[in-house]
């Protein structure tokens, strides 16, 4: 059975550490507490909830030749998420990590992230995303693979979905349009948000007419940059305040619907 969605990005080990509630944070030296160790990555996320929902995703990914990455692909599979030699890299090395070490109020105390496998992770040709409907890309893929994905997408007739990750890799990705000018669906966060559309939010927040006016109109600036030939859509995480759907409609000449809800 051919996926309807292809997932291209990141998977990587999560370990979080935290010193015990009873007793103050010494730092330098051992103290008690949990460390709890989970599978992450945004496309290995999204790939786990489709296949638990019996969607049965294709996940392009690299991980490391340990059993930190043997397990995520098992584990995957057990939810329904198909591979395939083509899709999963073994890559020279560990798997990717994120290591937060948390203190006793669970405030960040550090982290560390070794990402040096998701360096390998391959991209989906036009031909093999025949047929698919929907390719959700991360940011934890190389800038290539991104670009070459969501261009092969298009001419696959695909809608791209895009999931920043971040504020830096945001910024990197969008610095151009060869990339954004491919993506039908955004998911930033507010600060994301600001990063992909080269807007200034402090600047916009100073003439605003309401609360929301300098995200609307990053939003709109972005969207003028997205897929042209299709309507495209911005949904922007604000925390407690809520999420604006900003939505493109029309044409070259397009104009911009918000939604709060």
């Amino acid at each position: 059975v051919k996926s309807r969605v292809v997932c291209v990005g990141g998977s990587v080990i999560d370990i979080v550490a935290k010193s015990s509630a009873n007793d103050k944070m010494i730092i330098g030296t051992s103290n008690i507490g949990k460390v709890f160790k989970s599978d992450g990555g945004v496309a290995r996320n999204v790939s786990e909830v489709l296949g638990r929902l019996g969607d049965k995703p294709l996940l392009y990914t690299s991980v490391g030749k340990d059993d930190g990455g043997e397990g995520i692909i098992s584990r995957l599979i057990d939810c329904g998420v198909k591979t395939s030699d083509e899709s999963v890299v073994f890559a020279d090395g560990v798997t990717s990590s994120y290591v937060a070490l948390l203190d006793d109020a669970s405030d960040l105390v550090g982290g560390v992230a070794d990402m040096d496998a998701n360096q390998h992770i391959p991209t989906p040709s036009a031909a093999a995303l025949s047929g698919v409907e929907f390719v959700l890309i991360d940011s934890n893929a190389p800038s290539r693979v991104m670009i070459e994905s969501a261009a092969n997408a298009v001419k696959a007739c695909a809608s791209v979905f895009f999931e920043p990750t971040s504020v830096p890799k945001a910024k990197k990705i969008c610095e151009n349009d060869s990339f954004i000018k491919n993506v039908s669906y955004a998911f930033p966060n507010e600060d994301e948000l600001f990063a992909m559309s080269n807007t200034n939010k402090s600047v916009q927040g100073q003439n605003a007419s309401d609360e929301f006016d300098h995200v609307k109109h990053a939003a709109a600036s972005l969207l003028g940059r997205m897929r042209s030939d299709s309507s495209a859509h911005v949904v922007v995480t604000l925390g407690p305040r809520g999420v604006l759907l900003a939505s493109k409609v029309g044409g070259p000449e397009f104009s911009v619907e918000h939604t709060l809800f």
